[in-house]
């Protein structure tokens, strides 16, 4: 084969991979829950609440509204969508996860700021690290978004994290493993949110 084929060969096969891993890469994941017939890509603003700690060991501090509501909010305006992030929570005081499984219709409408349809709850459900011979990092995301105006959970989905480095390298970032999980935990979880139509 002359050097000529064998530079177009090259060049063929790399062309392929490119276009295979850009497919995968901007692929929807599929929710855990999705309501039937309903299209999340019509939906134009999400109001965010406070994200809620679910985890049993609390030992590891997280930052929630740095480490999750405020990148989150930003995924989603990257995908189209109008976020505010709002303090209120409505008429329900403390959210439990047992609410936010329930998903109540009176529970669901008196959730958040009133005048809002669409709110989205992020809970971190569990974040944690290991030390061996370099360091790994592990955290699970939950999310739930409600529509008010119906009374209805609409998605539900989530994400997991990992991340890890070998070596002295990573017994040196152990510090950050936990930031790095809960950030790739947060990209899996909104993955399967579109991009809106509007």
């Amino acid at each position: 084969m002359s050097q000529r084929l064998r530079l177009i060969s090259k060049f063929s096969i790399s062309f392929v991979l490119a276009a295979l891993f850009v497919g995968c890469a901007t692929k929807l994941k599929q929710a855990c829950y999705l309501s039937p017939d309903f299209q999340l890509s019509t939906i134009d603003k999400i109001v965010i609440l406070p994200p809620v700690d679910l985890r049993i060991d609390k030992k590891i501090k997280v930052d929630l509204e740095k480490q999750i509501r405020k990148p989150a909010a930003k995924i989603l305006k990257k995908k189209g969508y109008q976020v505010v992030l709002s303090d209120n929570l409505g008429d329900i005081g403390q959210i439990f996860d047992e609410d936010l499984k329930k998903a109540d219709p009176d529970w669901i409408q008196h959730l958040g700021p009133r005048g809002t349809r669409y709110i989205m709850i992020l809970c971190l459900v569990d974040v944690y690290t290991k030390l061996t011979f370099g360091s790994t990092g592990n955290a699970e995301l939950a999310g739930y978004l409600y529509d008010k105006n119906a009374g209805i959970l609409i998605w539900h989905d989530k994400g997991i994290g990992q991340v890890g480095q070998g070596g002295l390298i990573g017994m040196l970032m152990k510090g950050v493993r936990d930031e790095e999980a809960i950030s790739k935990a947060l990209e899996d979880l909104l993955a399967s949110i579109p991009r809106t139509s509007r």
